[in-house]
């Protein structure tokens, strides 16, 4: 989830999740679609680049959820991949901490009533 950042800000850290073997990417928040297409956009242009830019060998399912808390939960609790196996879930606040509160509450409740 980002407050609208800078594009080379966004497009830095799309590379890193990449190139950190992600299998899926669900964004939140304000610009949850445009962040989604500029992770599909750059998975396709590794796909076809000449330059064979890194990419894992599974692939990368993205979504987005313009409802914030249905978007933590869904990471949290329904996203899956039958080949890969996710064993931890990572949420990327990128609004300086404006939404940090919001989130742990979401968590401690998702624990509460787990």
């Amino acid at each position: 989830m980002d407050n609208d950042r800078p594009r080379n800000y966004i497009d830095e850290v799309i590379s890193k999740i990449i190139n950190n073997d992600v299998c899926w990417v669900s964004t939140v928040g304000k610009s949850c679609e445009k962040n989604h297409d500029l992770i599909d956009d750059e998975i396709q242009f590794r796909e076809v680049d000449i330059d064979n830019l890194y990419l894992p060998k599974h692939d990368i399912m993205t979504t987005w959820h313009n409802d914030f808390d249905n978007g933590i939960w869904f990471s949290i609790f329904a996203a899956n991949d039958e080949d890969v196996e996710i064993d931890k879930v990572v949420i990327l606040d990128m609004t300086d901490g404006t939404e940090a509160e919001r989130i742990n509450k979401l968590i401690e409740g998702f624990q509460v009533s787990g």
